[in-house]
């Protein structure tokens, strides 16, 4: 399914809505727990472990952005640089 629109439309689905559908319907498969990672962006030195890792089973990544403090706003520039090093380019999506 592609989304045809850049920006919401008054027209288009919220993906909660799809959520709450397929939970009301029965069409939800739980996942493990371990099908991804949560960090905190700021945790510089786990970006790095987790792309030094080399098992490479974790599918999904969660950044979580909550950033307070000069010293966290700066380790997280810092994971921003490790993550458009390792992604370089952009995704078929992004273009």
């Amino acid at each position: 399914m592609a989304l045809t629109n850049k920006q919401r439309q008054v027209t288009d689905i919220s993906v909660w809505l799809m959520r709450y559908y397929q939970i009301l319907t029965g069409c939800v498969k739980p996942r493990s727990y371990k099908f991804g990672r949560y960090l905190e962006i700021q945790d510089v030195d786990a970006v790095k472990r987790l792309f030094r890792s080399r098992v490479k089973i974790t599918k999904m990544v969660v950044l979580n952005d909550t950033v307070t403090t000069l010293a966290q706003e700066t380790a997280a520039l810092a994971t921003m640089k490790i993550l458009e090093r390792r992604f370089a380019n952009k995704s078929n999506y992004e273009k």
